[in-house]
């Protein structure tokens, strides 16, 4: 007597008689989680809801030796059967060994939730800054500021904000770029003894997160957008002015003459060299990750933890405390969405 395996319901070939299944996660899920088993063969599938009292056929594989399924209950079964035939007699039918499925939770869905690790520098107004060791002059050439901040007052006349500012103690660093809020609706462009370039922008308000860039490109074209929207007084070129721009910038969140900045600083991020937006664009697409280090990037403050308050991620600046040392608050403008599965008794 002859005696062959061959897949069930079909003789085009003889397949292996070893008939085993496994599941790529494993036998111990999530409800709702993705399951791929495989065989060994080309065999017909079948399940078993009731602890083995019975099976129900599932069919071939859906791929190739495969059966994936995402409704796996507690205490599934599952196999694989293949037909013995004799051709002498009726057929019989062997079966694999058996996965048994622990469903002990469920999957939860995406939650957007802020990390952690990511926080801003706090300014109370009044006494606190931060000082870099080397600083840097932009000259004549391209530069690149760029940041988010959240005030926490409203400046006005002599209460202006410096967020970038030049060294108050040296008379030729007084002639340093400064960037300044000195109402609700301008961002300057500053030299302490050379006058300002005034950028008009839609009202600042408190307690509430903007992004802002200045940027000078090569030609000397300079320009301010806020949320990425450049401001209506679009382009300022003014070669005297800028020429004079020959100090050294060393100081963040500080007012030589006046009150200090007020609120929250993140992704401080000076470019000197290179122009990283087009000054003759009437809008800019508003980064929606941290700021990374560039090429020619100064200064990078990204105020990712307390412990890095005061730390360049460009590697180009010391930085100690002008004053006394700013603060750090767990609040950005940016939001992470992570997945995550919660595990709940059956």
């Amino acid at each position: 007597m002859l005696r062959v395996m061959l897949p069930a319901f079909s003789l085009i070939s003889i397949q292996s008689t070893s008939q085993t299944i496994s599941s790529d996660v494993g036998t111990t899920i999530c409800k709702g989680q993705t399951v791929v088993m495989t065989a060994d063969g080309y065999y017909e599938w079948e399940v078993s809801t009731d602890n083995g009292s019975s099976w129900t056929s599932l069919g071939y594989a859906n791929s190739p030796y495969k059966y994936s399924s995402s409704s796996i209950g507690n205490g599934y079964k599952y196999r694989v059967k293949s037909m013995v035939y004799d051709e002498f007699g009726p057929p019989s039918y062997n079966y694999s060994e058996v996965l048994t499925f622990t469903v002990n939770g469920e999957q939860a869905g995406m939650n957007t939730i802020t990390d952690p690790t990511r926080g801003s520098i706090s300014f109370n107004g009044s006494n606190q800054g931060l000082q870099m060791s080397s600083g840097f002059s932009v000259e004549t050439g391209a530069f690149t500021f760029e940041t988010w901040f959240r005030l926490t007052e409203v400046p006005w006349d002599q209460n202006y904000f410096v967020l970038l500012g030049a060294d108050p103690n040296d008379a030729v660093n007084q002639r340093a770029l400064s960037i300044v809020i000195p109402d609700p609706n301008t961002i300057r462009y500053d030299s302490w003894r050379y006058g300002p370039a005034n950028f008009t922008v839609p009202k600042l308000s408190v307690n509430t997160w903007y992004h802002l860039i200045m940027v000078r490109d090569a030609s000397m074209n300079l320009t301010v957008y806020l949320n990425g929207s450049r401001s209506t007084t679009g382009i300022f070129n003014n070669t005297s002015l800028m020429t004079n721009n020959i100090g050294i910038t060393r100081s963040v969140g500080v007012n030589p003459h006046g009150k200090r900045f007020s609120g929250l600083l993140t992704n401080v991020r000076m470019i000197v060299g290179s122009a990283l937006y087009d000054p003759t664009q009437s809008s800019i697409t508003v980064p929606t990750a941290p700021l990374s280090n560039v090429t020619n990037t100064k200064l990078l403050l990204l105020a990712n933890s307390a412990a890095t308050v005061a730390t360049d991620a460009s590697g180009t600046q010391t930085l100690s405390a002008n004053g006394t040392a700013p603060g750090w608050v767990a609040n950005s403008p940016f939001r992470e969405t992570i997945s995550a599965s919660r595990t709940v008794s059956n």
